[in-house]
């Protein structure tokens, strides 16, 4: 598994509850295919709708990529996620999103934020 180099503005922002998951469901929706737009499609693009449409079709391969299947709890090689919201934790997430779902770091980013934002627990429930 590859170790990805996330910023620590990057991170301090996923840390900080001021960006909620609207924030993060647009963001999301910016880094999906948002370079191929012109950019007059741009200023009138839903990245919104886009970003939380492509959150619901990948939150059962999240799942299984997370959760144990059987206890419907986190796996336990990612248990320190549940309470650890440190630079590591986080890196460690985004890698593992970027490898199982093969997305890039700017998608994994968001959907990292989204995961950790529910909390590990619920998410798995």
């Amino acid at each position: 598994m590859r170790k990805l180099d996330i910023s620590d503005k990057k991170i301090e922002m996923i840390q900080n509850v001021v960006f909620d998951n609207n924030f993060w469901i647009y963001q999301l929706g910016l880094s999906l295919d948002s370079d191929e737009l012109s950019p007059d499609k741009r200023l009138s693009f839903d990245f919104y709708s886009k970003g939380k449409e492509y959150f619901e079709e990948i939150v059962t391969k999240l799942k299984i990529l997370l959760c144990d299947n059987q206890t419907m709890a986190p796996k336990e090689k990612f248990k320190l996620l549940v309470n650890d919201n440190s630079k590591s934790a986080i890196v460690l997430l985004v890698t593992v999103i970027c490898d199982g779902l093969e997305v890039v770091a700017e998608v994994a980013i968001s959907i990292a934020a989204l995961t950790l934002r529910k909390g590990l627990i619920k998410f798995c429930s």
